[in-house]
């Protein structure tokens, strides 16, 4: 990460989360509530880095899928299609059982069946694509991130090894904020 402009971001959102401030629900020009793990989605695009080799070309956009159910609907969609991330376009993707997942950098899993979670695991393994989940238990299983709700509070547990095992880096910072941190074989933190 360089520049100024980045800098305040990072502090803005770290900011946020540790004080809370950020609103259990964002509200973008529709009926529906957007969950704050959305803006967590759009923030991660921002403060993670992936291996060039993880875009199909220099120009490529930065692909966000959603699998499985979508809490989102289409409002994570209109929130980052105003939005770059490390200067590519922002796209939302929704995939389907079977479709090729690895053409997108995160891959959000709706809260599914411990099945279908091995299975879209598996087929992302070995490719750079962060998976990012509210089922239970995903990052035990094997999953990057998973979200979890303290109260009205959005949390998130990284499992570091799944990370830098796709070639993934994450900020310390971003690791900080995380609830829970998988950084070996049986060893968590925080």
């Amino acid at each position: 990460m360089s520049g100024a402009p980045t800098r305040r971001s990072l502090a803005a959102f770290i900011a946020l989360i540790l004080l809370g401030a950020m609103p259990s629900r964002v509200r973008c020009d529709s009926e529906q509530p957007i969950p704050e793990e959305a803006a967590c989605l759009l923030n991660f695009s921002r403060f993670i880095e992936w291996p060039s080799a993880a875009f199909q070309s220099p120009g490529a956009p930065f692909v966000i899928g959603v699998i499985g159910k979508n809490p989102f609907g289409i409002d994570l969609a209109r929130l980052a299609w105003r939005e770059s991330a490390r200067g590519r376009a922002l796209v939302v993707r929704e995939f389907h059982p079977g479709d090729d997942l690895r053409g997108c950098q995160i891959l959000f899993i709706g809260a599914a069946d411990e099945k279908l979670v091995a299975h879209i695991l598996a087929s992302v393994n070995g490719s750079s694509v962060l998976t990012v989940s509210d089922a239970g238990g995903f990052v035990d299983r094997g999953g990057m991130i998973g979200f979890s709700r303290q109260g009205d509070r959005v949390r998130f547990a990284v499992n570091d090894v799944a990370v830098r095992g796709a070639g993934i880096k994450v900020s310390a910072n971003i690791l900080r904020l995380a609830s829970e941190v998988i950084e070996s074989a049986g060893i968590e933190n925080n």
